[in-house]
Formats: structure tokens, sequence, C-alpha cells
């Protein structure tokens, strides 16, 4: 269930939520913007039951004589396209919410066993997605200590805005006359805008640089990053570069087989 909480043990808090004594639960402080569940909950809604099992005010449930378990276990029960029924308060009046459950995508995704990596090669600039494998290069165990703390930030607070949205990031730069003076340091950047236009995913991606590409031959695309340092590479010499780039580094081709 793709939502943040906190326990409810403040007096102060409880009164400004207007809770009476007998009421006690989890407060909901953010929801995941794609996830089915923000169509149901909303901030400072607190759950107080769900599917009829009370939560106390410390976000544990009842498990057995003398046990109690995080609610999180009741989601751990259930199966995408299950059903959840979430007895709230809301600005002091108590509702029954019902929604079905998805497969909660995440915007940095922790698990993809089952896909090739997708890249795609412009200029010697070697894009990618940004995924939990990605940043286990500093360490499978301790890479959130060890990969840039922007990265480690987007993994653990980013939130996905769309289903289809990607984090892209620049892997690295595969040296070539055609980036001479890009800054190396580059590496691990955030990319967002192409020409001024936010980009949602790597296909995303590859789509504007082939519009551009094949609109003007002879004009120029800018890349952006989120640290605002700015790309700019000629269409028509970048074409001229490419497959000399490709064989200078043994590489099939210029992007995953899902962007050709």
């Amino acid at each position: 269930m793709a939502f943040r909480y906190q326990s409810m043990e403040n007096s102060s808090y409880r009164e400004y939520l207007k809770l009476n004594h007998d009421q006690h639960g989890i407060l909901v402080t953010s929801v995941e913007p794609a996830c089915v569940l923000s169509k149901v909950l909303q901030e400072d809604d607190v759950i107080m039951e769900i599917d009829g099992v009370p939560i106390a005010d410390d976000g544990t449930v009842h498990f057995r004589r003398g046990e109690r378990l995080s609610f999180r276990y009741l989601e751990k029960l259930k199966f995408v396209d299950d059903t959840v029924t979430f007895t709230i308060i809301r600005q002091g009046k108590q509702l029954i919410l019902t929604s079905r459950l998805d497969n909660n995508q995440e915007l940095v995704p922790s698990h993809s066993h089952d896909k090739c990596p997708e890249y795609l090669i412009y200029a010697g600039i070697v894009f990618t997605v940004l995924t939990r494998f990605y940043l286990y290069e500093w360490g499978k165990r301790d890479w959130y200590e060890k990969a840039p703390p922007y990265l480690v930030n987007l993994a653990y607070q980013a939130k996905l805005q769309e289903p289809d949205q990607q984090i892209v990031v620049i892997n690295r730069i595969l040296v070539d006359d055609v980036n001479h003076g890009v800054d190396s340091e580059l590496k691990n950047s955030v990319l967002q805008t192409v020409n001024g236009i936010k980009i949602n995913n790597i296909k995303h991606l590859a789509e504007l640089i082939d519009k551009i590409s094949k609109d003007d031959d002879n004009g120029f695309i800018r890349f952006e990053m989120e640290n605002k340092y700015v790309i700019v590479m000629s269409c028509k010499q970048v074409e001229q570069s490419e497959a000399r780039i490709l064989k200078q580094n043994s590489i099939a081709q210029p992007r995953s087989e899902n962007l050709c």
C-alpha cells in the first residue's frame, strides 16, 4: 500500500484531528500520486481499521495472544486486484472506503530481474534508467552509504507521478571529438529536459531525439540536467559520429531493443 504514515500517540495532534478518546489509528501523511489508493485516501486521514482489524496508535494490530505486528502485515495477505476496506476519520467524520489493490510501481524500481537494462547512446552520452540495480554498482549491501546522496534520496523519497514515469540518468560519457569539453563529472546526473521539454521516461527521450533530428538535421539538441548543467549537440555532427563511437567501444547498437 503506497502511502506514508505516522503514529497517533501525541495527544495534541489527536485533538487537532478531532479524535475522541476511543478512536485510534495511524495518520496518512502522503499517498503515491500514481497509486490507485490516491483515489480514496487523502493526507491527514486517520486509518482506524483495515478490513475490520483495529489499528493501534503506534501502527500495530493484534496477531495472537500477547503479540502485535505492524499493520503492514495485513497488506502482505493481499494480492493484486484484491479489495481492501478502510475505516477512517476525515475532518472529524468517520467514513468507510473500499478500493482494489494494484501492483504498486516504484519510481526507482527495487526489482528488475525480468527486464534487460534500458539505454540510449547519443553523442557518446550513455543515458539509462535509475533503478536499485543501477545503484548496486556502489555495492549491493551498502549502496545507500556509497552512492551519490541525491540518487539515494531519489531511491527512498521520490514519488511516482505517472504510471510510465522513469528517472533518466547519464551513466557515462564515451569520449569522442563530438563531446569534447563535456564534463566527465556529469556521470550520474539526472536528465530533466530536452529542448525545454520535460522528460517522462527513456522512451520519451528517444522519441524526442528522433523527432528533433528528423525535423531539422542541421539543428541542435539541448539537454538540461537537474543540476542545471547544459549540454548542446549538433544533430548533424552527432549523426556523423555515431558509427565511429560504437565501433571504438565495441557496441552493437546505440539503443536497447525496446527503444529501436
